[in-house]
């Protein structure tokens, strides 16, 4: 059989597609449809841990998480839309405590927003303007697919998907910037595992503990 120069190119063009494709590595909408929550723990520190909470919502096509710290304060409401090629965001609001009792919510002003792409080789970013407790603040997240790695979690093996992240957050009313990254590793049909931070010379490794249910997670609060 004969194959020509150009169609050889297209055949690895979309092999290569293929190999990249990471639409299987993100939260499942199937396993979501009920509110989920993924504990994460730092693996030197137990008591330094978040909760992603994480509900699909199959009438709009959107993927909602919630970020709350150890104390269970909710510090995030962030709202994916499901698009051909990845997830853009579409709603994003901060939670700050105000005098230790009430809490203060701050709607986000979307300027980028790509959040996770099936098939990128190249960085791409989301950005928020937002303006809070710190004044007008500007937070830009950007994320680079670099592989493939098989890796151990809870004594158990993981096929993942890398990515390095950066964020970076400008505090404009104090002309103050604060950057760091972070390595984060999403697993088949499961989504983030792992995550190491590195935050000017502090690495913070958190893991996958736990996926709780509803009733799970108030039981832990108590």
């Amino acid at each position: 059989m004969k194959i020509t120069i150009n169609t050889f190119i297209l055949l690895f063009f979309i092999a290569a597609r293929a190999q990249n494709d990471v639409s299987e590595y993100y939260f499942s909408k199937s396993k979501n449809k009920n509110p989920t929550t993924y504990q994460y723990v730092n693996i030197k520190d137990s008591k330094d841990r978040y909760f992603w909470r994480v509900t699909y919502d199959d009438v709009r096509d959107e993927l909602i998480t919630e970020g709350f710290n150890e104390e269970f304060f909710k510090f995030n409401y962030f709202v994916e839309k499901y698009v051909s090629n990845g997830t853009i965001l579409v709603k994003a609001i901060d939670y700050q405590k105000h005098y230790f009792v009430l809490t203060k919510s701050h709607v986000a002003d979307i300027v980028k927003n790509d959040v996770y792409k099936w098939n990128s080789d190249i960085e791409y970013d989301y950005e928020i303007n937002i303006t809070g407790e710190y004044g007008n603040t500007t937070l830009n997240k950007s994320r680079k697919f670099i592989g493939f790695e098989t890796i151990e979690v809870q004594g158990k093996s993981y096929d993942c998907a890398k990515f390095i992240e950066e964020y970076k957050n400008v505090f404009h009313d104090h002309n103050v910037t604060h950057e760091m990254y972070q390595i984060t590793y999403y697993a088949h049909s499961l989504g983030m595992i792992k995550c190491v931070k590195y935050i000017d010379q502090d690495t913070i490794d958190y893991e996958l503990s736990s996926i709780l249910t509803d009733e799970e997670f108030d039981e832990l609060k108590d």
